[in-house]
């Protein structure tokens, strides 16, 4: 069978692919002007709302989350709760078939050859095990991870839990919009992950919240600290902890939230302020040259 393109050649050079990670998106969104970029992410970050769908959060929404908890909301896509279910299913029927799974029927890292049928027993003790931060005290002391960083965190871990290959139910996304939206902010430690390998012990405290664990911590829209039954009350979670289905602490945990959150922080903040270095390096320059 003869290979052609898009347009109906089969000559190599004219070739073109689907562009699933949207290269081509972000190819568009750098042409133009550095100025004329950073006026869209400044539009974009005055937004009331971000919506997300697993597919196109952006640095200046990250942004906008962290550092304007009571302006801004999350909504999450209808579109994605179909997907984001047929993978929680798909992990419980492959389970119920017998089917070995990383993480599900088998221990993590170097345990991975132990064999478990208890495959929500094995999450909680998951969490447990990695709930192994060192907090000081008050809520942005210097061993806790500012409830910006640890906001933008959660947004970034729902976006990509919503793209349905991590098998956890959409009910626990919502739960940690709504945790979002009310500004109650579950408690970080600052210390103890290394973001190459996934956020696993910072990521760890916000499915502490969702499962009700005595040592879990929020703090609340006025300040005040909170633990994990008060935190639900305030964001008004109805459904009570979660008791973690097989592969959902997994789903939690491991991932580079954390890290890619504060990045995102930083990229926009960075971009602004090369701006005005920009507009101050000419006011001077203009200054220099009429003097």
């Amino acid at each position: 069978m003869e290979a052609k393109n898009c347009n109906g050649s089969n000559k190599l050079e004219s070739f073109c692919v689907s562009d699933p990670l949207n290269w081509g998106v972000a190819v568009e969104a750098l042409k133009g002007s550095h100025l004329d970029e950073v006026k869209r992410m400044v539009v974009e970050h005055r937004k009331p709302v971000v919506r997300l769908g697993g597919e196109t959060l952006t640095i200046s929404q990250v942004a906008a989350i962290a550092r304007r908890a009571e302006e801004v909301s999350v909504e999450l896509s209808e579109a994605a709760r179909a997907g984001v279910k047929a993978s929680s299913d798909w992990v419980m029927d492959s389970m119920n078939n017998g089917t070995d799974s990383y993480g599900v029927t088998t221990g993590f890292g170097a345990t991975s050859h132990r064999r478990t049928k208890q495959g929500g027993a094995l999450q909680k003790e998951l969490i447990r095990f990695l709930n192994a931060g060192i907090f000081g005290n008050g809520t942005e002391s210097c061993h806790t991870l500012p409830q910006s960083a640890s906001r933008a965190a959660m947004l970034v871990r729902i976006n990509t839990l919503l793209q349905g290959y991590s098998g956890i139910r959409f009910e626990i996304l919502e739960a940690i919009t709504k945790l979002l939206n009310h500004n109650v902010t579950p408690c970080l430690p600052l210390r103890g992950t290394i973001t190459a390998s996934g956020d696993l012990v910072p990521l760890s405290y916000i499915a502490g919240l969702l499962t009700g664990r005595p040592n879990s911590k929020a703090v609340g829209p006025s300040g005040e600290v909170v633990n994990a039954e008060e935190a639900f009350k305030m964001a008004g979670i109805e459904s009570g902890f979660f008791e973690l289905q097989p592969k959902e602490g997994l789903a939690l945990v491991n991932g580079t939230a954390v890290g890619s959150a504060m990045a995102s922080m930083v990229l926009f903040e960075a971009n602004v302020l090369a701006v005005l270095s920009e507009v101050l390096s000419a006011i001077f320059a203009e200054d220099a040259g009429e003097a």
